[in-house]
């Protein structure tokens, strides 16, 4: 209590501006007093006007910091609201005026009101009135107490009037300018959050910190100043679904984390950037760091067999290897150092004589390993490169890596065909959605866009980021082959638990093991399962890159946990977006079809190489030669089930093909 202190207390008191100012220099005389207030004054003119305080009805009224900055928006692609600047208050206690006495007034009944102004505010401001009640009785330490931050305008006027009924002294409200995210945790790691100074702390808050709130001295006059707005190419109801479904995902796979990217294969668009766990940047201090990673950006992690595709473009397009190319693997790819022990490099299984498109398609490491041979090492690594490994996909948000991508002197005996499986190399997703976009733009490789236009405060659009090329990486030909190869892994290859019925897919699955920089070995326990996928295959509209780090569920393989969330991805997208497919999905539908394994293809371009016929009944080959009636084939026995076909599976296709299919009554 502060009993010393005797002054009356007067509600019409002011401090004026000139007090303020002056009441530190009390006792300077002539020159030095004047040097002074110069100097005063022009540290007041940069940082911003001096606040006036007043008392009148006990309430100290504190004019924000001039000039008032009003944050730009962030919209999505649509126009809906993802980030706004609305005004807010923080109430504050000042304890000298609520602890002086007033006139006639005793301690005891100082220490009464004292209490009656923690009980009137407790509840409304959710503290305990005990704690609250110390707080405000307190004599030692800081004279300030904050009550409450980012106050509404309606919990503003409930505080004033419970003031002004309680005689409560010495509340102290400033207008602030408040951060708002009307989508909660949506696109969270993306957008970033506005910390209490109203500064962008991460995200695109923070990168286009200059554009949503402009500041400099050529500001210092002015009482406001609006920033931009910017529009993002997100759009909001996929964002909402993948988001969905990833955090699913991750509960069901007992997983760490997870990445999730949608993009327009032919402009690059970022249409949702997902990143699990997340947070709500409204409270974005209740946040852990683990929340707030913008993974996408900044994770860098082995991206496993989905690297098989840049690899098999990169030589293809050299001319050494075809498309009609034949590998044999006999379950190993064997290096002979010249001296000691051979190496072994274990495949996935043994897969006998097949082409390229059937390497891919089976994820063999063997006929990958086979292919990588034929390319040196330099050129090799200078193909990636131009591919965008080991460099930023440059999407202006912080904190974005380059990957890791060794040059090859530093490469041992085995780096070569490891690379080329993706291990021993570093990428971010941002890095794989760019390389996949030279894939569906005939070799064209484009820069992923995330903001689409700057729009200022009258509505006028100040700057638009076009479609941006980074590099032809490969020749059309080879582009295009390798696609129809992608299409051969969900139609025949490890990725068929993505297939949607109806719906062309194109994809290739990863797993790798996690390195573990403690023991500098690879995790026996720890895998990054992904896939990268395209649709609709007869004209790409989209790129899906999903990985999820480190399930501990029924199973870790990318083909297992990845490529099904996919297919669900694509069904609910169907009707969202009205993409092509033979109208089994007119309405969105969780259901799958009784065999979704033996769905034929339905159209001729869909047959560039040969689809898996094992398994199907006679009913879906007929319907199958029935569209494609340029196929000839025939049929050995008189059972159910097709149980073996020549050529096998993923076969590209000639004028001149006849396929044999052996049918029994079981498989």
């Amino acid at each position: 209590m502060r009993a010393d202190i005797k002054k009356p207390h007067t509600p019409e008191a002011e401090i004026t501006l000139a007090d303020v100012i002056a009441s530190p220099f009390k006792g300077l005389k002539g020159k030095d007093f004047w040097v002074c207030m110069g100097l005063v004054a022009f540290l007041a003119l940069i940082s911003g006007r001096m606040i006036i305080l007043g008392t009148r009805d006990h309430i100290s009224h504190v004019v924000p910091r001039l000039p008032i900055v009003e944050r730009g928006s962030i919209y999505d692609r649509k126009g809906l609201l993802l980030a706004q600047q609305v005004e807010t208050f923080t109430l504050d206690i000042w304890l000298p005026d609520l602890q002086d006495l007033a006139p006639d007034e005793t301690e005891k009944q100082a220490q009464e009101r004292i209490a009656k102004t923690a009980r009137a505010l407790a509840p409304v401001l959710l503290w305990s009135a005990d704690d609250l009640y110390k707080k405000l009785s307190n004599t030692e330490g800081s004279k300030n107490v904050n009550l409450l931050r980012k106050a509404s305008k309606e919990m503003r006027d409930k505080v004033v009037a419970l003031a002004k009924v309680n005689d409560i002294r010495g509340l102290r409200i400033t207008a602030d300018q408040s951060r708002v995210y009307p989508q909660g945790p949506l696109a969270a790691n993306l957008i970033g959050y506005v910390n209490l100074d109203n500064q962008g702390g991460d995200g695109l808050e923070y990168s286009y910190e200059r554009i949503l709130a402009p500041a400099g001295l050529d500001q210092i006059y002015r009482d406001r100043v609006t920033g931009s707005s910017i529009e993002l190419t997100i759009d909001i109801p996929l964002q909402s679904i993948l988001e969905r479904k990833m955090l699913q995902a991750l509960r069901e796979n007992k997983a760490d984390a997870g990445i999730a990217i949608v993009a327009d294969a032919k402009t690059a668009d970022v249409l949702a950037y997902v990143s699990v766990p997340t947070y709500d940047p409204n409270y974005y201090n209740l946040a852990s760091q683990e929340e707030r990673l913008n993974r996408p950006a900044v994770q860098t992690y082995e991206p496993g067999s989905v690297f098989k595709i840049f690899t098999i473009a990169s030589v293809m397009d050299t001319g050494r290897v075809k498309a009609n190319d034949t590998f044999y693997c006999p379950g190993f790819y064997r290096i002979d150092p010249g001296h000691g022990e051979p190496i072994i490099i274990k495949c996935t299984g043994v897969h006998g004589e097949q082409n390229v498109a059937q390497v891919l398609a089976n994820s063999c490491n063997t006929g990958t390993a086979a292919i990588s041979a034929r390319i040196g090492a330099n050129e090799f690594y200078r193909r990636l490169r131009k591919f965008g490994f080991g460099s930023k996909a440059n999407i202006h948000l912080p904190g974005e890596t380059t990957g890791l991508l060794s040059e090859p002197i530093n490469w041992s005996i085995r780096s070569k065909p490891t690379i080329a499986m993706g291990q021993e190399v570093g990428t971010q997703a941002m890095q794989i959605v760019q390389a996949a976009t030279a894939i569906t733009n005939g070799g064209v490789m484009l820069k992923p866009r995330i903001v689409r236009k700057v729009v200022d405060g009258n509505g006028k659009v100040v700057q638009e980021y076009p479609r941006q090329m980074v590099a032809e990486v490969l020749s059309p030909g080879v582009a295009n082959s390798v696609l129809g190869m992608l299409e051969l892994g969900v139609d025949a290859g490890i990725a068929r638990k993505m297939r949607v019925p109806g719906f062309r897919i194109g994809a290739k699955t990863g797993t790798s093991q996690t390195y573990d920089e403690r023991t500098k070995t690879y995790s026996t326990t720890n895998y990054t399962a992904s896939t990268l996928a395209v649709f609709p295959m007869q004209d790409p509209l989209y790129i899906v890159y999903i990985v999820i780090f480190n399930p501990r569920g029924k199973s870790y393989y990318g083909a297992n946990i990845v490529a099904p969330l996919i297919g669900e991805l694509a069904r609910e997208m169907i009707p969202l977006y009205g993409l092509p497919s033979s109208g089994i999905f007119a309405l969105r539908s969780r259901s799958r079809s009784r065999n979704p394994e033996a769905s034929p293809l339905n159209d001729k371009k869909q047959v560039q190489y040969l689809p898996n016929f094992v398994g199907m009944n006679r009913t879906e080959l007929e319907n199958f030669f029935k569209i494609n009636q340029y196929l000839s084939h025939f049929i050995l026995g008189e059972g159910k089930i097709v149980t073996e076909q020549f050529p096998p599976a993923g076969t590209l296709v000639t004028p001149n093909i006849t396929v044999r299919l052996e049918m029994r009554e079981e498989l």
